[in-house]
């Protein structure tokens, strides 16, 4: 699986930016599946893309090329969660989509990835 983030610089409350980034895409990909990608646009809006073409999630549960995509809002509705499951490769990541940024979590089920899970590794701050 290839997970691909892109992070901007982030703007306090005031508009002025900060010495910290957050994430604003996402690419998920496997040898199996459909790529999906979804992206924080400036102006707030969220895309989602399936094989790099533009769709419209509006069930609850949409399903791809050897992934499943599952949307649900927050009680305040200013949290979009997407799950996003990749069904032949025991792996999941949940994806919260709020006004400012993307939460990624990735999750790993089973045996399968023990030892050979590549990472980025950050220096000593």
């Amino acid at each position: 699986m290839v997970v691909q983030v892109r992070a901007v610089q982030t703007r306090d409350t005031a508009g002025i930016l900060q010495n910290a980034t957050v994430f604003s895409a996402l690419a998920l990909k496997t040898e199996t599946s459909d790529k999906i990608e979804i992206y924080k646009s400036s102006d707030g809006a969220t895309d989602i893309l399936v094989n790099s073409e533009i769709v419209e999630i509006v069930d609850a549960t949409s399903n791809f090329n050897g992934v499943k995509l599952e949307r649900s809002v927050g009680d305040d509705e200013s949290v979009v969660n997407f799950l996003i499951v990749f069904e032949n490769e025991d792996l999941s990541v949940s994806v919260d989509v709020s006004a400012d940024l993307l939460n990624v979590l990735v999750m790993i089920s089973g045996e399968r990835y023990k030892g050979i899970t590549i990472h980025l590794e950050l220096a000593d701050i």
